[in-house]
């Protein structure tokens, strides 16, 4: 039993309703899923970069590992790990880093139909990364963003087109470097871009690097200073760090004196680089597969908010005049709310009106509680529920409809044959348990407001008294209340 607002009314005892759910608790579980809703498409764009960088990261290692490779090959790297001969300057007061980052710019634009211009702060920039890189023996500088490489360095980059980086590791001259960029899909569409006016380049020979050359350059487009951004911390980017760390404790395995001096630090770290992207991936897929869900809840939930203001049909089981407003008591027989309307068509007062009709009355002052759905209740009582409700509403019933068979001459007791129903299904199960005890109670008293009106084939609303299955009593009807001739008010 529940209680309802009257909407309108129709008079002949039929009303428009709108039924008082007690939805408190879907209303803070939507809030909660909301809140999670705000901050997810910046975690997931953030992710999304994160995973992005760790593939090209797995790219570059990929040929930094080829590059080493044919640096042994070349045997241009010797026991000692001597730095490369310098290369014949120009100006003497230039450095061989310099050089080779002039040369690194000279071989971009080789790549693109209109040249960039070398900006100094993206050159700082750029040059931070890679000493970052070569400090942490990674191929992926996930922890901040070219955007932040650049704010950070003073440059002040135009917003709608944003900074881009490009690696490569272990290449001995601008040109290779450029070519095994170029390799990389999403490298070769940044170098080629022509949104891109100013480029930073940068060079770094480390010895200690597995790659030991280390080639990068930043893109942009010059606009005004921006406040510095720094990338938020996402679930991608953590896993990923919490992988590469743990690999990295792994000692590496020995190398004969035949192989690559570095390849088994290549290796390994083309290993890392994996082990990183695919721990990324699958938070980015987690990540992806929780809001899903988050999004099918937040609907299913916001469908139940959004039907309990919904308003329906419902007759008042007794001839009763009921004002808008009026709260009122209702029955849903035979003890839960079905939403199974079936359409009908009344006369009130003349005039024809097609309602929806559900198993639902409006009945005289009881003691009631409040209509909750089960998304609003606890997993625990929703099981409870289950398990009890089908003999609880079968040996203890509350309310049942029924036809009358017959009434005793003096219009006081009546036989009922009651209408068939069975236990409710559950998640698209069926169920085959009927509720009823008996098909006929006999002998029910006839408690309506005015005697002699209840005659065979009325459709009646039985209540148990005291949800006793012997003590059935007649309080009114299902549908069109006999007319008493001087109606009660509720109001």
């Amino acid at each position: 039993m529940g209680k309802a607002t009257i909407t309108q009314s129709l008079g002949a005892g039929l009303h428009r309703i709108k039924l008082m759910m007690n939805v408190s608790s879907i209303e803070a579980e939507v809030d909660i899923l909301q809140e999670g809703n705000t901050g997810y498409l910046e975690l997931l764009l953030s992710a999304i970069s994160t995973e992005r960088a760790l593939r090209d990261g797995v790219h570059a290692a990929r040929l930094g590992m080829d590059s080493v490779i044919q640096q042994w090959k070349e045997a241009v790297i010797s026991e000692t790990q001597q730095h490369p001969p310098d290369l014949p300057l120009d100006d003497p007061g230039e450095t061989v880093e310099s050089e080779q980052r002039a040369n690194l710019l000279v071989a971009l634009n080789s790549q693109r139909a209109s040249a960039v211009t070398r900006d100094s702060a993206l050159d700082s920039a750029t040059n931070l990364v890679l000493s970052v890189l070569a400090a942490t023996r990674r191929t992926t500088d996930i922890n901040s963003s070219p955007e932040n490489r650049a704010s950070s360095a003073g440059y002040a980059f135009d917003a709608d087109h944003g900074v881009e980086m490009v690696l490569q590791f272990g290449a001995m001259d601008a040109e290779t470097a450029v070519e095994r960029m170029m390799r990389i899909a999403r490298y070769a569409g940044v170098i080629q871009g022509a949104e891109w006016t100013e480029c930073g380049v940068g060079y770094l020979y480390a010895p200690r690097n597995p790659y030991s050359y280390l080639w990068g350059a930043i893109f942009s487009v010059p606009g005004v200073m921006t406040e510095v951004i720094r990338p938020a911390d996402d679930p991608a980017k953590e896993t990923a760090n919490t992988q590469g760390d743990e690999l990295e404790k792994i000692e590496l395995p020995s190398v004969e004196t035949f192989q690559p001096e570095k390849l088994g630090e290549v290796s390994a770290a083309y290993g890392v680089a994996i082990q990183m992207h695919r721990a990324a991936a699958d938070e980015l897929a987690r990540l992806r597969s929780e809001q899903q869900a988050r999004e099918k809840r937040l609907a299913r939930l916001k469908g139940i908010l959004a039907a309990s203001e919904e308003e329906i049909w419902a007759w008042a089981c007794i001839d009763v005049d009921l004002p808008v407003g009026a709260v009122v008591d209702i029955a849903e027989v035979p003890g839960w709310y079905r939403d199974n309307p079936i359409q009908r068509i009344a006369v009130v007062d003349g005039a024809s009106i097609t309602y929806d009709e559900r198993p639902i009355n409006i009945i005289p002052v009881t003691e009631s509680g409040q209509l909750t759905p089960a998304e609003g209740i606890s997993d625990a009582m929703i099981f409870f529920n289950i398990a009890m409700e089908p003999g609880h509403l079968k040996w203890a019933p509350k309310w049942r409809y029924g036809v009358v068979i017959s009434v005793d001459e003096n219009g006081a007791v009546c036989d009922v044959e009651l209408d068939p129903i069975e236990a409710r299904t559950i998640s698209g199960l069926g169920s085959d348990m009927s509720l009823l005890d008996r098909s006929i109670a006999r002998d029910v008293p006839i408690l309506y407001q005015c005697e002699n009106v209840v005659e065979v084939g009325d459709v009646v609303l039985i209540e148990y008294r005291d949800q006793d299955r012997e003590r059935p009593q007649v309080i009114g009807f299902r549908r069109e209340p006999k007319d008493c001739s001087g109606r009660v008010s509720w109001g």
